[in-house]
C-alpha cells in the first residue's frame, strides 16, 4: 500500500500489544520515508475511541477488518463499528473491507461438540481463551447497515483443506464483504470509564484515612490541653493577684516548711 500511494498513511491497530510490537519491529527496518507513514497503536476498538486519540476523524479511505469482529462479543460489535465509522471519509467515500469466519465452518462444528465452549448463538471460546464468532449473512449485513454503512458486496468463500498427515478433510468457510462509509460518520466513542479500584488499594486508602483521622484527634487533644493549661494559669494569676501579700508569703513559707516546694524552686518560679 505504501508503494502504491507514496502519500498514504497506514494506521495499524490491534488489541494485542505483542502484535503491535511486531509491526513496530518491522517498521523500524523500512526506509525513513515509509517508516514515517506507518502509525501502529494498541486499542480495544469495542471500548476505546480511535478518533482524535489515534486517528484524525474523517480521514480514512479504506479500513480492513480481517478476523477482527469475530474476536469481539456480539453485544460489543456495534460499538466497534461505530468506532470505525467515526474515522471514515464522509459522504460514503470510504470503504470497509471485511473478512471473517462464516457460519457452518468446520471449526464451529468442532467447538460445538465440546462442553463449555459455546457462549451464545454462533459464539464460542477456544481452548486458549480467545473468542470466535461465526457470521450469518443477514447478521453481518445488519451490523453495518444499522450504522448507516450500506453493503456493496458480500461473498461466502468455501474451501476444502486436506491434512494429508492426519488424513483429514476440513471444510472451511469465510465471509468477505465490502461496505461503504456512512454519509455522516458516527460520533466517536466516549472514553472508557476508569477501571475499578483494586481491593488492596481500597484498604490502603482506608488505613491512611484512619491514620490521618487519629493524627487530627491527637493534635486537637494536644491543643485543647495547652488551652486548658493556659486558662488554669490565668485563673491562678487572677487568684494570686487578689491575695493579701502577708497571707501569700505565709502560704509559700508553709509549702517550703512542709517540703512540697523548696526555697530554690520558689525563687525560680517567682524570679
Amino acid at each position: 500500500m505504501l508503494d502504491l500511494d507514496p502519500t498514504a498513511t497506514v494506521y495499524c491497530c490491534d488489541f494485542s500489544e505483542r502484535a503491535v510490537s511486531l509491526v513496530e519491529t518491522r517498521r523500524a527496518q523500512l526506509p525513513l520515508d515509509k517508516r514515517n507513514r506507518i502509525r501502529p497503536f494498541v486499542c480495544d476498538v469495542s471500548r476505546e475511541p480511535m478518533a482524535n486519540t489515534h486517528i484524525p476523524p474523517g480521514c480514512v479511505d479504506v479500513c480492513t477488518m480481517v478476523f477482527v469482529l469475530s474476536a469481539i462479543a456480539p453485544d460489543r460489535m456495534p460499538d466497534a463499528i461505530r468506532n470505525v465509522s467515526s474515522v471514515m471519509r464522509t459522504g460514503g467515500q470510504g470503504r470497509v473491507l471485511l473478512r471473517d469466519y462464516a457460519a457452518g465452518d468446520l471449526a464451529q462444528t468442532r467447538l460445538g461438540t465440546r462442553d463449555g465452549r459455546k457462549l451464545g448463538d454462533n459464539f464460542y471460546v477456544r481452548g486458549d481463551g480467545t473468542r470466535a464468532y461465526y457470521f450469518e449473512n443477514r447478521f453481518i449485513k445488519r451490523l453495518f447497515t444499522d450504522r448507516g454503512m450500506p453493503l456493496e458486496e458480500l461473498q461466502v468463500h468455501e474451501r476444502a483443506i486436506t491434512n494429508r498427515g492426519k488424513g483429514q478433510r476440513m471444510e472451511r468457510r469465510w465471509v468477505q464483504c465490502i461496505f461503504a462509509s456512512a454519509e455522516v460518520p458516527e460520533a466517536p466513542l466516549p472514553p472508557p470509564p476508569p477501571p475499578p479500584e483494586p481491593e488492596w488499594q481500597k484498604r490502603a486508602r482506608a488505613a491512611e484515612s484512619a491514620r490521618a483521622a487519629e493524627a487530627a484527634r491527637s493534635e486537637a487533644a494536644r491543643v485543647q490541653a495547652e488551652l486548658d493549661d493556659f486558662e488554669e494559669g490565668e485563673k491562678t494569676k487572677a487568684i494570686i493577684a487578689k491575695c493579701d501579700r502577708v497571707e501569700l508569703e505565709k502560704f509559700i513559707n508553709e509549702l517550703r516548711v512542709t517540703g512540697r516546694v523548696g526555697a530554690e524552686e520558689i525563687v525560680t518560679r517567682l524570679g
